[in-house]
Formats: structure tokens, C-alpha cells, sequence
């Protein structure tokens, strides 16, 4: 079904959006129009995800915006002109679900970080389409946590900018039933800046998301961890790519999924190294559990352009060993309560992986439990 342009045009007027944020949406928009969904997702030689009978109802485009933001020392305001380079440049792909965020995401915050500042930032929100572009200036600190639950689509985007010497904690916890979400999450480092990713993932009829990271900077560093689980027939695709783009940058990425029942999970990573990036290091490695009928794959890339790096990558993907169901059963826990148990501990690696602090950690298994 093709948008006409009218409807666009009415919705960001009414939103008042900056006439150039209109013109991008409005170039989005013909490219959406000239694509299809994609139906079938295949990277790797034994899994094919499906997104079943996705379609695009026009109402969700108008549906009422909520995104609560919560932060102490953050500045938080909408979209406005010193963002106008920056806001949807989201390019790992232009398949038509990217598109359709590009073209209709109408719920569009800012937040900076003040230099010197330390801050923490909650989202909550339920909309169909949120956008966040996080700007943190020199020598801020922030911790930014957000909370997704998902009933029919959810399409979220966020850009993060660190300058020099920013250090940014981002988590992100979604819960999806029969709904379909699609993220992608994009950052430039400038140098000295840190961030990390934490991304859980619970269910979902069909879940994509894209976490990219650009170390433009010198001695930028990124930490990447990602969890799904997964039952009944849920689906999801997960990507990660970490690009070196600058001498003596660092990246890590873990990431972890457990599947059961009927459900299919994908990992795929990327580590690039550019010519320009002696001295860096970029690490991958992913890890999933099989339980029942479920289906995976992992598939962990390096390009290296430069000699003078240290990367590895690698993956494993298996079941519960029948040795260990059993000596937890002989100690009287039910099959239920041993698998549970096992699936925390494999689990454990990813969060201390993350972070070394108990209180984090604490809340982060809270996410496994639930």
C-alpha cells in the first residue's frame, strides 16, 4: 500500500516540524513507496526468519505518541535545527522497514548532555514510532535506560554522538507478545569516548535490531552486549557492527540468546577495521542455547583492512548437556526449575561481561527471570 504525500505533509505540520525535517521524510517516502516488505530474512545456510502477514496499517501512523523521558541534569527538547545533519542517517540498510521508520517516525526527541555533566535518563514509552538522537558533550557521563513493551509494531531509533572524552551506558529492555519491533541504533565516538550497549530481547512474533557503533575517534572504545530469549514461535534477527575508523580503537561484542519451542534467533556481527586504524582491537563472540524444536545460527564477520591489529571472533551453539539436567534433578530440583537454573548461568558471562557492578547486575537478571 502506498502513502500519498498529503498524509505526511498533515502530519508534520501538525507535529510543527522544521520545514527541512519534511523535505528528508519526504525523500524517505518515495523510496518507501518504490519497495516492498521483505517477507523472507536468510544470512546464514539453515535459518530463514519470516515475517508471516506483516502489514502496514496507515492508522498506526497517527497513532497518539507517548515517550515519557525522566533525567536530572539532561537537556531534553524536540527535534530542532542543530540536529539537521545529523537525524536519520541510520545506513546500514534502506530495506523498506528502515524506510518506514525514516518516513513516518513523527515522535522525535533530543537530549544533551552538558559538558562536565553526569546524568541518568529514563524512556518509557509505547508509541508505534520513537526516535532519540543523544548528543553528550565533552567530558559528560551519562547512564540511559529505556523500557519497551510491545503490542502490535514498534520502530525505534536512536543516534548517539559522544564527543571527546563522553562516556555513555545505554540499556534497553524489550518485552514483545505477538508484536513486531524493529530497532536500529547508531553511534559516532569521538576520541576518548566510551559507550556501551546492553540490549535484552523477550518474545516477539518478528524482532530486528541493528546496533552499529563508528569509532571515529582516537582511543574510542565500544562494548556491545546483546541477550535474546525466545519461546513459542518467536523470531528474531540481530546484528551488530562495530566500525574502526581511526588508530588504536577498541571493540567487544557478546552476545548470548537462548531459544525454545518453535522460535528461530539469528546473530550476526561485524568487526570492520579501516586502513587507517593500526593498533586497534576488536573482539566477537556469540553463544546460543537450543531447547525443543527451536532453530539458530551465529555468524560472527572480520574485515580487516590493517595489519597491525588484534581480532578474533567465534561462536558455539548447543543444547543442555543431559549429564548436568540430571545431577541437578538428583539434588531435587524439578526439570523445569534445573533448566531455569542452567539458562541463568549461561547468562552470567554477558552481564559481567557488561558491567562489574552488583547493583547493575542485579537488575539486569531480573530481565532473565521475568
Amino acid at each position: 500500500m502506498k502513502i500519498q504525500k498529503g498524509l505526511l505533509n498533515q502530519l508534520s505540520r501538525t507535529m510543527k516540524e522544521p520545514e527541512w525535517l519534511l523535505n528528508k521524510r519526504l525523500k524517505y517516502l518515495d523510496l518507501y513507496n518504490s519497495k516492498e516488505f521483505d517477507k523472507y530474512f536468510r544470512h546464514g545456510l539453515s535459518i530463514i526468519l519470516n515475517t508471516g502477514n506483516f502489514n502496514f496499517d496507515k492508522s498506526l501512523i497517527s497513532s497518539k505518541p507517548s515517550m515519557i523521558i525522566k533525567s536530572n541534569k539532561a537537556i531534553i527538547k524536540p527535534i530542532d535545527d542543530s540536529v539537521k545533519g545529523l537525524i536519520f542517517n541510520l545506513n546500514v540498510n534502506n530495506d523498506k522497514f528502515s524506510l518506514l521508520h525514516k518516513t513516518f517516525c513523527l515522535n522525535c526527541n533530543l537530549i544533551i548532555i552538558p559538558k562536565n555533566t553526569e546524568a541518568e535518563i529514563e524512556l518509557i514509552g509505547d508509541a508505534n514510532f520513537l526516535h532519540t538522537v543523544v548528543i553528550a558533550e565533552e567530558n559528560s557521563k551519562a547512564i540511559i535506560k529505556e523500557n519497551f513493551k510491545v503490542n502490535s509494531l514498534m520502530s525505534r531509533g536512536v543516534e548517539i554522538f559522544a564527543k571527546e572524552n563522553a562516556k555513555i551506558e545505554f540499556l534497553t529492555s524489550t518485552v514483545s507478545k505477538e508484536g513486531y519491533f524493529f530497532a536500529e541504533y547508531n553511534a559516532h565516538l569521538d576520541t576518548n569516548a566510551e559507550l556501551k550497549w546492553f540490549n535484552a530481547l523477550k518474545d516477539g512474533k518478528f524482532s530486528r535490531i541493528i546496533i552499529e557503533t563508528n569509532l571515529n575517534g582516537q582511543n574510542s572504545r565500544v562494548k556491545t552486549a546483546s541477550m535474546a530469549i525466545l519461546k513459542d514461535k518467536s523470531q528474531a534477527d540481530i546484528y551488530t557492527l562495530s566500525k574502526h575508523n581511526n588508530k588504536a580503537t577498541f571493540s567487544d561484542t557478546l552476545a548470548k540468546g537462548v531459544v525454545k519451542d518453535s522460535s528461530k534467533l539469528l546473530i550476526r556481527g561485524l568487526t570492520r577495521v579501516e586502513k587507517v586504524a593500526p593498533n586497534s582491537d576488536g573482539y566477537e563472540k556469540a553463544d546460543i542455547l537450543i531447547f525443543d524444536n527451536a532453530e539458530a545460527d551465529a555468524i560472527p564477520n572480520l574485515e580487516i583492512e590493517n595489519n597491525d591489529v588484534r581480532c578474533t571472533h567465534g561462536a558455539s551453539i548447543g543444547q543442555i548437556e543431559k549429564e548436568k539436567l540430571f545431577y541437578l534433578q538428583s539434588r531435587g530440583l524439578s526439570e523445569e526449575e534445573a533448566k531455569n537454573l542452567i539458562v541463568e548461568g549461561f547468562f552470567e558471562p554477558l552481564l559481567k561481561f557488561f558491567s562489574d557492578n552488583e547493583n547493575k547486575i542485579n537488575e539486569i537478571r531480573q530481565v532473565i527471570k521475568c
